[in-house]
């Protein structure tokens, strides 16, 4: 396919390997859906497990998450993450600007059970992570409770961010918080083994116990199997002994016997016998026996240290026999160290322990006794084994036939062979080589010649007639004919002679006596003692890897061991054979050698055997000990370890491994770098893919990057590549074109100018595929069915007969073959215009011309013939269908259902239906989908409700449309509220929703039907699926205006505003006049106030109710300032306030001044209000007695921005407003008639101090107004003496009189009139000035001199000239009196 090789680059500038990427593109065009993937710029990171604020955004990181992004968003946007996952738990959070410790609590418990999905659990604990830190940064005082840090660090350890939670439990630890958190150190002790980090493990092991906490069982089983794995003996036994301190011994018998013999086996391995003998003691003072395994490696351990003694005391201790493998093993290194004798006294030692020995233990004594020469000693043995009733092994003949030939006992052979034979002992080619070699020494060369004619009988060797059995037996020897001959000694004498013939003629050797009796020596001493590695490797070397395996089980048996070099040899072999992995674990565990013993090359293929076969575990803690120990990691190491974590789709440890592959200048081969492309790819990890291509992150596309390395894509690749990209990016497709056709002969370019053609018609370019049609014609080359196909399908769409026609003549002559595509195009065409014989004969000509059933041809049929919605063609088709026999299939009813459906025959669709569910196939959604919709339409609920029960028994998914049909058809139905919240309840019951499920209409639906509580049970189950989209903003509406309705759920109505806002959906006007009115009601009339805002801010003009609503509140809790605000607010929305509220504010005004000196005034007031005029007193509407004052009132003018606005008012309104003020007229006071002179002058001085007194008093009143600046630049009060009608006759008075009695010395009778007069006028005037100054709570009557305080200090002081001058009239009344006396 691909003809180009991309470049592999390492560290190394000058290293490059290329490897073939055909499959890498063939996925990237899977994979991708136009013409380029582009791979993010980011570069690959070290980082080997999650850590919530820096995780790289490769591909790996996409294919998880990223955590990126997470870094600075706000509480908003955890809560919005959270909400997604559990919306009932997060929705009360909404309007918390600040979060409590208790609040942080309560979030973490609500979501501290796990999801189940593990996408879903790292996004829920990634943003419950942002909180807690959000929640800490808040303050410096702010200290999370303890529960809450211990389930936030467990969550943490469960979705894998290890490094986040040791953060937080050192936090903690730094606040003297010890949590009670063994499971969640225990847990991540567990999840940084699972991560292959070891060092991270026992840091947080060491912590813990520094900490007096105790892992779990499975926490130090993880670990000490894991240091099992790498060979950490010290590190091993202490974990181990903590273990049995602190958690004890009573666990599962199998796990026990797993872990405690892979413990006692590497304390033994590393030579400490004697704590693995500690360890066995702890077990049996808790009543466990030793296995047999255990008593195994602590045997060998002895055996290594040649300590029989502590192994003999060892197995008294146990009290257990050994077994005949054990027994042997410790038989043989007796033998061997310290020879047979010593061997058979601790043989009856162990025999009075209960061990029994075999035939192989004497044969092993039979073996050494033969070895030390003491034949005398191998024979008791063989008599041993003989009254034991045992049969002598062939092995222990063998032994005994060589000794009797090295001791020169060969005409003894004869009589062994009898008894070999009597005890059916088959003879193998071992013991005809010995007998050879024997025979040989011996120089009786006729029964050489015996024996070999034997072994040629037995089929052991061949031999021909004209070939020597003499030279065939030294052949077997390792002796060549040239080598060694046999002469007569023709000497006198017989001086050569070694051995006579049957003739008595003197024969000797012709050879090189000593290599001869060398050769024959050495075979004669392995046989005695038998080299089984040298065999099993000879084995291997004729890769007879079966017999190899049958000698490793003879070697346990035989109590020997295999050496490294045989081992590894057998390791190799079967890792390159890729045989069963179980026998490499097998042969693995029972090394009594450590498994980093054996060379770089054979622990590098047994990580490669292990990564391939699955076994990651033994994989990885392989290759862990590997890299602790500095061994050099082979490329294929690191290939085989990356496709492993690909195909387990494990991310986080391929990052970690494929880092540590580019630090090590990995370059894969062609195979394995293809390979792992292809699985990078399924995974979407182009990133690392592109890296491994070309040894760089690129960062373009990577079909822009083929282009500008000038890489040419070989032709089967190409063809599918061009047909994508010419659909948007013509010129690019010409340009991979051109790039291909260098490389190619013309004829080799035909697959990438029909795909080029191809593409062309996709993309509607007909005139371009038609010229590029005719040059390939012109060529002289007939492109494939595939451009007819095209070409066919793309004039159909454009309804040109002609052409198709012509095409189909053209297909029909050259033979080629019609796809299924342009059938169903051809009918399309005919059935559009009608043309249903054409669409008969089209199915007729694929019958005959194609091999595609006749059932898909006939379904195609029906689905276009059902389009036209004719339902007699229709019918017609099916029948000819049933007439020829043919099944139908699902596709085939499907289309059935569908076109009766578009007949608006109801009642067919649902026969074939039901026939469709009695053969138990599956209708396709859209076929229940619309003949329930349809039922519902006509109202046959029943019907409907029993297809839904066939889909629950089926475990079917109910769409969205379907569950609203049947709920709006319950509804409608006598208004079934409870059947419909029954159905929802059930599909929800047995997880029959889908994800894509939308459920706003029918959260309209139970708002209107009053179930609030349902709907906002839908709202969770849509927001928790989260694949339908968002909620519309009128749903939230829906359930916020439900829940307002007698305002009892006013918290929960505003929770729900809350997440609306927070979604981004804006509320009706409806909802927020309702929440403001509500919060106003219950006096809540902050929050009242903060949404009436929120509500200007988004655009809305709230109502005059609305402001109404907050301003009555504030009234009543007399906070003028707000109110002040609130009235300014409302009059800028073209909204006027009504009189009352103006007074109430004018009345608490000065209350306002004296709290803060004025300074609240000041900001609220610009522009007064002030009354024009009291027009004259009306009568009240009603009025029986039009004089009496109590039925009148005053018509009050108002200036307001401009315009002048009348109020009428009543008196009683009028009195609570300006204090009930009148103004009596004054009097003045004439004085006497003519008097004495002394008299006279003292007279016209009173009268001209009265004078001034009354003038002064008159001047006052009548200069006296005010105007009260107020809270609006367009509305101000305005006061003045006459609008009180009790001071204007006080003046009046006061003034006329004043000037009469001034001038007219003869009012004689009216000064006291007078007198009375002005007293009265100023008594009123001073009783209204006093109300004025301290006002009458009982009457409601309000001091008005608060506000009017220039006004009062006026009228005051004119009251004081009245006054002064009733003082002087009470002078001249005395005056006068005394005169008149004196008269």
């Amino acid at each position: 396919m691909f003809q180009t090789l991309s470049r592999l680059s390492t560290k190394d500038p000058h290293h490059h390997h290329r490897i073939r990427v055909c499959s890498f593109l063939t996925q990237l065009i899977n994979f991708c859906t136009d013409s380029s993937i582009k791979p993010p710029n980011t570069p690959v990171t070290n980082q080997t497990h999650k850590n919530s604020s820096s995780i790289n955004s490769s591909g790996i990181a996409r294919t998880a998450k990223s955590k990126c992004s997470s870094h600075h968003l706000s509480l908003k946007d955890y809560l919005l993450r959270l909400s997604n996952i559990s919306p009932d738990i997060i929705r009360r959070f909404w309007r918390v600007s600040e979060l409590k410790p208790q609040n942080v609590l309560e979030i973490l418990v609500g979501f501290e059970s796990d999801s189940g999905k593990y996408e879903v659990e790292v996004e829920k604990v990634e943003s419950l992570w942002g909180i807690f830190k959000w929640a800490s940064g808040q303050t410096r005082e702010f200290e999370h409770f303890p529960m809450s840090c211990k389930i936030m660090a467990s969550m943490l350890v469960r979705a894998g961010f290890f490094i986040d939670a040791e953060c937080l439990l050192s936090r903690s630890e730094s606040r003297g918080i010890l949590l009670d958190c063994d499971g969640i150190f225990g847990n991540l002790i567990e999840g940084y083994l699972k991560e292959f980090e070891l060092d991270r493990a026992i840091s947080a092991y060491e912590r813990m116990r520094g900490l007096a906490l105790v892992p779990s069982l499975s926490s130090y089983r993880a670990l000490v199997k894991y240091l099992v794995g790498v060979d950490e003996t010290q590190l091993t036994y202490r974990v181990y002994l903590d273990m049995i301190n602190k958690v004890g011994i009573g666990w599962s018998v199998e796990e026990q016997e797993n872990i405690h013999e892979s413990v006692v086996r590497l304390l033994c391995i590393d030579g400490k016998v004697q704590e693995a003998r500690n360890l066995v003691k702890e077990f049996l003072n808790c009543g466990i026996r030793p296995s047999d395994l255990v008593v195994n490696a602590i045997s060998c351990g002895y055996c290594n240290k040649k300590d029989y003694d502590d192994l003999l005391r060892f197995l008294a201790e146990v009290k257990v026999a050994p077994d005949a493998i054990i027994g042997n093993k410790i038989l043989f290194s007796l033998c061997r160290d310290y020879g047979v004798d010593e061997a058979s006294v601790f043989l009856q030692k162990m025999e009075e322990i209960g061990f029994c020995p075999n035939e192989i233990a004497f044969g092993i004594l039979i073996g050494s006794s033969c070895l030390e020469r003491k034949l005398k000693n191998a024979l008791f043995y063989i008599s041993d084994i003989l009254s034991s009733g045992l049969k002598p092994h062939l092995y222990s003949y063998n032994a005994l036939l060589s000794a009797m030939f090295e001791e020169g006992m060969s005409k003894h052979a004869r009589e062994i062979l009898v008894e070999m034979s009597e005890m059916g002992v088959t003879l193998n080619l071992s013991t005809y080589k010995i007998l050879v070699a024997g025979f040989c020494r011996a120089r009786q060369f006729d029964e050489v010649k015996a024996i070999v004619r034997e072994m040629s009988d037995n089929d052991l060797v061949k031999v021909s007639c004209l070939e020597d059995p003499l030279t065939k037996g030294f052949m077997l020897l390792g002796l060549s004919q040239s080598e060694v001959k046999i002469r007569r000694d023709n000497d006198k004498g017989f001086s050569k002679t070694e051995f006579y013939d049957n003739l008595g003629n003197g024969l000797y050797l012709d050879t090189n006596l000593d290599e001869y009796e060398d050769k024959i020596t050495r075979i004669l001493d392995n046989a005695i003692l038998l080299d089984f590695n040298s065999v099993v490797i000879e084995n291997l070397e004729f890769r007879d890897v079966e017999s190899a395996l049958i000698m490793v089980d003879e070697t346990a048996k035989w109590g020997q061991e295999l050496s490294l070099n045989a081992l590894s040899c057998l390791l190799s072999r079967l890792c390159r054979d890729s045989l069963n992995v179980e026998t490499i674990n097998r042969l693995l565990e029972v090394m009594s050698k450590s498994i980093y013993q054996f060379d770089r090359k054979t622990l590098n293929l047994l990580v490669q055997t292990f990564g391939k076969t699955g076994f990651t575990f033994r994989a990885r803690t392989l290759f862990d000990g590997m890299m602790r120990r500095g061994y050099s990691i082979d490329n294929d190491t690191y290939s085989a370890l990356l496709f492993d974590a690909c195909k387990r789709g494990d991310s986080r440890s391929f990052r970690n491994l494929f880092n540590l592959a580019r630090e090590s200048n990995w370059s894969p081969e062609e195979k394995d770098g293809n390979a792992l492309v292809v699985s990078m790819c399924k995974n979407r990890w182009f990133d690392e893919a592109c890296w491994v291509l070309w040894g760089e992150e690129i960062h373009r596309s990577i079909f822009e990057n083929m282009l500008f390395r000038k890489l040419s894509p070989p032709v089967e690749v190409s063809f599918q590549l061009i047909s994508r990209i010419c659909r948007t990016n013509f010129e690019k497709a010409i340009e991979l074109k051109n790039i291909c056709s260098m490389d190619n002969r013309p004829s080799a370019l035909l697959p990438i100018d029909c795909a080029l053609i191809n593409g062309l018609c996709k993309s509607k370019r007909f005139q371009e595929a038609n010229i590029l049609f005719e040059q390939v014609l012109f060529k002289g080359f007939v492109p494939n069915s595939d451009v007819f196909n095209a070409l066919i399908e793309g004039y159909c769409g454009e309804h040109n007969f002609k052409k198709v026609k012509e095409f189909l003549c053209f297909m029909i002559r050259k033979n080629l073959r019609f796809s299924i595509s342009t059938y169903g195009n051809i009918l399309r065409m005919a059935c559009k215009e009608g043309n249903f014989l054409l669409a008969i004969r089209s199915k007729v000509l694929m019958l005959r011309t194609t091999k595609f059933p006749e059932i898909v041809l006939y379904n195609i049929l029906i689905f276009h013939i059902s389009s036209t919605k004719n339902s007699s063609v229709l019918g017609s088709v099916i029948e000819e269908l049933r007439k020829k026999g043919l099944q139908f299939d699902d596709v085939t009813y499907n289309y059935v259902i569908r076109g009766f459906l578009l007949c608006n025959d109801l009642s067919c669709s649902l026969h074939y239906l039901r026939d469709m569910l009695r053969q138990d196939l599956k209708p396709s959604n859209r076929s229940l989908r619309e003949v329930i919709v349809s039922l519902c339409c006509n109202l046959e609920v029943e019907l409907a409700l029993e297809l839904s029960r066939e889909m629950e028994l089926r475990g079917w998914i109910f769409g969205s449309v379907i569950q609203s049909s049947i709920v709006e058809a319950l509804l409608d139905k006598g208004k079934n509220v409870n059947k419909a919240v029954e159905f929802l309840d059930r599909i929800a019951s047995k997880n029959l929703i889908p994800d894509n499920i939308n459920y706003d209409y029918l959260i309209k639906r139970f708002y209107e039907h009053g179930r609030v509580d349902k709907s906002v049970e839908l709202l969770n189950v849509m927001l928790r699926k989260g694949g339908g989209g968002p909620p519309e903003s009128t749903t939230y509406d829906y359930i916020i205006q439900g829940l307002c309705k007698d305002y009892c759920n006013l918290n929960k109505a505003l929770d729900f505003y809350g997440e609306m806002l927070c979604r981004g959906l804006k509320p009706s006007v409806v909802t927020w006049n309702i929440l403001v009115c509500g919060l106003s009601e219950f006096g809540r009339v902050e929050e009242a106030e903060e949404l009436l805002k929120s509500m200007i801010e988004f655009g809305e003009i709230p109502s005059r109710r609305v402001f109404s609503a907050v301003i009555d509140k504030y009234r009543l809790d007399k906070n003028f300032g707000k109110t002040f605000e609130i009235v300014n607010l409302m009059q800028e929305k073209g909204y006027v306030p009504d009189f009352e509220t103006h007074w109430s504010l004018v009345s608490n005004l000065s209350d306002s001044r004296k709290k803060d000196g004025g300074k609240t005034s000041k900001e609220i007031t610009s522009r007064p209000l002030k009354f024009v005029n009291f027009l004259h007193p009306t009568p009240t509407k009603g009025c029986q007695c039009k004089k009496s004052t109590n039925c009148r009132g005053a018509d009050v003018i108002i200036e307001n921005e401009g315009r002048f606005r009348k109020y009428t008012l009543p008196q009683g309104q009028l009195k609570n407003i300006m204090g009930g003020l009148e103004l009596e007229h004054g009097a003045k006071n004439y004085g006497s008639a003519t008097t004495r002179r002394g008299l006279a002058a003292l007279d016209f001085v009173l009268r001209i101090i009265a004078i001034i007194a009354t003038l002064a008093s008159a001047i006052a009143m009548g200069t006296t107004n005010e105007s009260l600046p107020f809270f609006t630049q367009f509305i101000r009060f305005r006061v003045k003496y006459s609008d009180l009608p009790t001071f204007t006759a006080y003046l009046v008075l006061s003034l006329a009189l004043s000037i009469s009695h001034i001038v007219n010395g003869g009012a004689k009778k009216s000064r006291v009139g007078m007198l009375a007069l002005l007293t009265a006028g100023a008594s009123a005037a001073a009783a209204i000035v006093y109300l004025a100054h301290k006002g009458n709570t009982r009457t409601n009557w309000f001091a008005i001199c608060q506000q009017f305080n220039s006004l009062c200090e006026r009228i005051s002081g004119s009251l004081i000239g009245s006054f002064g001058a009733m003082v002087v009239l009470i002078l001249l009344i005395l005056l006068s009196a005394a005169t008149l006396s004196r008269r």
